[in-house]
């Protein structure tokens, strides 16, 4: 093999070599923005899970308030009501033994 022929044979294969190398980096940065896609669309997901979630929450926070709300009020109507019985015994001259 003349010079000649082994520096065309090493340019053709630094050529394709170079071929590899970009067809590698188009694959790798198509791949990329395919992840970078997905991604995004999971967290845009669970975003609005969360956001789901985070309002179920509240509306469950505001029931257990109302609740509390109810007992409390009810717990007032019964000392209410205690305080009024012991009036009633103590007006009548009950006593408790």
């Amino acid at each position: 093999m003349s010079k000649e022929d082994e520096a065309m044979a090493r340019t053709e294969i630094m050529e394709g070599f170079a071929a590899v190398m970009n067809a590698i980096d188009v694959a790798y940065r198509k791949l990329d923005d395919r992840i970078t896609q997905e991604v995004g669309g999971l967290r845009t997901e669970m975003r609005a899970g969360f956001a789901q979630v985070d309002r179920r929450l509240a509306r469950l926070d505001d029931r257990v308030s109302a609740l509390e709300n109810r007992t409390a009020s009810l717990e007032d109507r019964v000392g209410g009501l205690g305080r009024d019985m012991s009036f009633v015994k103590t007006h009548l001259g009950i006593t408790e033994s």
